[in-house]
């Protein structure tokens, strides 16, 4: 495919589709030698390719030495673009692909961390469905760290995760939903449930299901400790699967658990579980979305409602907590 892709804001000139995707190909193969194989054709080929492109613009873009190649700012800013491309371009063949095929006619594809899927997503995607009954939903589990290259690469329409946390490419942007309180939550069955007030010190020897220190969450454990000037309790159990802390916690055993509020609304609504204690002064989990940037800033409309639907949830949640307290 040769064709070419609008104007450029940077440089204000045309530019060749194939040669920035060959730019993308050296980018990443981090060779000349690289992307010739990729694309079976002659070093040459590429050389001339990379020239040409350089020619166009009037500007370098790669600084060869011995040991391979380096992009210059002006490469890496276009290698950025190039990648944006490609993952609108691999959205816009699935969306394709579809309507030849005589299927939905729209799909949304979601990755998501596995505790939000299970705990928050349900709600979201009853309400999207309502709205638009003929998008085809597909959720996609994974941790922050293979959502993002799928997001970048356009495998993914937008991702659900905590956010803040990490460093997410260039070409991905986060967009705060909510923060998640922290609080120390039992089964209604525990002696303290019934209690409107819970002192520290009660806590301390209990028996605990907290993860282990080698777990993500176990950051959040410890500033909610710090913050409540208590020490660290002796687990019985460790572990950080929130469907084992929830199965524990609604057994007539005597279990505590510190957890996001929100990853247990069901049950606390339905009173199968308790909030003892609510550590708002302790660091928040800040939950979001991921979408890969896109031209003009116009994001694809089923990401928008989807947006809506996921604020629109927590939104009812937030104002079910503040009833109830």
């Amino acid at each position: 495919m040769t064709g070419h892709v609008g104007q450029s804001s940077m440089y204000g000139m045309r530019l060749n589709y194939n040669h920035i995707m060959v730019l993308l190909d050296v980018a990443e193969s981090g060779s000349i030698k690289g992307a010739a194989q990729i694309r079976h054709v002659a070093q040459s080929a590429v050389s001339r390719t990379m020239r040409e492109l350089e020619l166009s613009l009037k500007i370098k873009l790669l600084e060869r030495h011995a040991r391979g190649i380096e992009l210059t700012e002006a490469g890496r800013a276009l290698v950025q673009l190039a990648k944006n491309i490609r993952a609108e371009g691999n959205s816009t063949r699935r969306e394709l692909a579809r309507l030849r095929a005589d299927e939905n006619p729209s799909t949304l594809i979601i990755g998501a961390h596995p505790t939000l899927a299970a705990f928050v997503l349900p709600q979201v995607i009853t309400l999207f469905s309502a709205r638009a009954p003929a998008c085809q939903i597909i959720v996609r589990e994974g941790m922050k760290e293979t959502l993002l290259p799928a997001l970048s690469s356009g495998e993914l329409d937008v991702g659900v995760c905590r956010i803040g946390n990490t460093k997410v490419p260039s070409d991905l942007i986060e967009e705060l939903v909510y923060q998640d309180t922290m609080v120390i939550v039992s089964g209604r069955h525990h002696p303290l449930a019934a209690r409107r007030r819970v002192d520290v010190s009660e806590l301390i020897a209990g028996r605990w299901v907290l993860p282990p220190e080698d777990a993500e969450p176990y950051e959040d454990v410890v500033a909610v400790f710090k913050s409540l000037d208590m020490p660290i309790p002796q687990p019985k159990v460790k572990s950080a699967s929130v469907a084992l802390i929830r199965t524990l916690l609604s057994t007539e055993q005597d279990w505590l658990a510190v957890m996001p509020r929100d990853l247990f609304w069901t049950d606390l609504k339905q009173r199968r579980l308790k909030v003892l204690l609510e550590v708002p002064s302790a660091r928040r989990r800040t939950i979001g979305l991921i979408l890969r940037k896109r031209a003009g800033g116009v994001a694809k409309g089923e990401v928008v409602l989807f947006t809506e639907c996921l604020k629109q949830v927590i939104a009812a949640r937030i104002d079910g907590y503040l009833k109830s307290d």
